[in-house]
């Protein structure tokens, strides 16, 4: 069973860009940014701008391990701007990417902190007389510079959107995959209470026939000399209480197996009877086409159950899920019986006729219990399921 999604496995863009390749390009941008920076205003440049540029790398490369670390790293990237008000854009834009980023992993709280921590920043370098770091078209226009320090809210409320949007796909996920989960639990519940059920019925039913079986068999290899007719008698109920067992046997699979049957105490079904379940679904309202071809071979028993069976079921969802017909094949050559059920599911999704999965479940089982193969699939507008017998053994 796969484990749940978690909130930093959630992409809302179709790319998929892995975290370490996102952080690398952006501490090499962020680092290619800064010394060029350096290197244009390089006469007036001073340690301070250095140290600067330095923490906003710094900042930006260890923001996934400690949100809350790298946000304080980028404060004192304006405390550094309170001492001497370096010419430090890259490093402001540093810091709205650490607040950015933090608002996308934490709770509304540490972000509304985080943010109100980072205005006052700006009003204090504002205050401190650093109005060219907000002043972006240098015309000493107030305006500029109170929207310029108004946008670590913008920045912040952005997170906030992107982070609310991850919770929201997440825990649609996490639906699906509970969805699933149970799902699975319950499928497998049912092959396990069935099982048992089998076990138990067949052992109460069988095993008193069986239990005769040896008492009289023992009987008559005892007196098979001395006195044939009693010999005789014993073989009898031998033969009897073997034909008992394997009629009720096969009676009560057909009922566990089938428990929606309308007659599960009707004779075992066989190639032969596809006939009629055709005519019987045709009655229903499913138009049939039945083909056939190649020369008809022996099957076991347990074969042509296993063939009507497939049969039925595979109509059985065309009449429920499809669009009122359906087309059944038979094919025999010198190793197999081939089916092939198809029917139309025009207007209808792609995985219309799948129904519950319990069906299809027990087709493939069929067909593996006695050595073939089962597939179900949708495929240009049409349900196919091909399944492939084994011929040959007593019929």
């Amino acid at each position: 069973m796969s484990q749940q999604p978690h909130l930093s496995q959630v992409r809302l863009l179709p790319w998929r860009w892995t975290p370490i390749v996102i952080d690398v390009a952006l501490v090499a941008l962020f680092a290619l940014l800064g010394i060029a920076n350096l290197v244009v205003n390089s006469d007036g440049i001073g340690w301070i701008d250095i140290v600067d540029v330095a923490l906003a790398v710094v900042a930006i490369a260890i923001r996934r391990i400690t949100p809350e670390g790298a946000m304080a790293l980028a404060g004192s990237i304006g405390l550094l701007g309170l001492i001497d008000a370096p010419d430090g854009w890259v490093a402001l834009l540093a810091m709205h990417v650490v607040l950015f980023h933090l608002a996308t992993v934490r709770e509304n709280r540490t972000t509304v902190i985080a943010t109100l921590a980072m205005i006052g920043l700006f009003l204090a370098l504002v205050f401190a007389g650093a109005d060219d770091l907000f002043d972006n078209d240098g015309d000493g226009n107030r305006g500029n510079v109170l929207i310029s320090i108004a946008w670590p809210g913008f920045v912040a409320a952005f997170g906030t959107v992107i982070r609310k949007s991850k919770e929201n796909l997440l825990e649609a996920q996490q639906r699906a995959h509970r969805a699933e989960a149970t799902r699975e639990l319950e499928a497998a519940s049912r092959v396990t209470e069935e099982r048992l059920r089998i076990a138990r019925d067949v052992h109460d039913v069988v095993a008193h026939h069986l239990a005769v079986i040896n008492v009289q068999s023992g009987v008559a290899s005892h007196l098979m000399r001395d006195d044939a007719d009693t010999a005789e008698a014993a073989l009898g109920e031998v033969r009897g209480a073997a034909s008992t067992a394997i009629n009720e046997l096969g009676t009560l699979l057909g009922a566990l197996r089938e428990p929606d049957d309308v007659d599960p105490t009707a004779p075992t079904p066989d190639l032969a009877a596809i006939d009629g379940l055709v005519a019987s679904m045709a009655n229903a309202g499913l138009d049939v086409d039945h083909q056939r071809s190649g020369a008809p071979r022996d099957m076991t028993i347990s074969a042509q159950i296993a063939a009507f069976r497939i049969a039925q079921e595979a109509l059985t969802n065309a009449h429920k899920h499809g669009a009122g017909s359906a087309t059944l094949s038979q094919t025999f050559d010198d190793q197999h019986l081939r089916l092939r059920i198809t029917n139309p599911i025009s207007g209808a999704p792609a995985t219309a006729g799948l129904g519950s999965g319990y069906g299809i479940i027990g087709m493939t089982e069929r067909a593996e219990a006695v050595g073939g193969t089962l597939t179900a699939t949708p495929a240009n507008g049409t349900f196919v399921v091909n399944a492939s017998l084994p011929v040959g053994g007593a019929s």
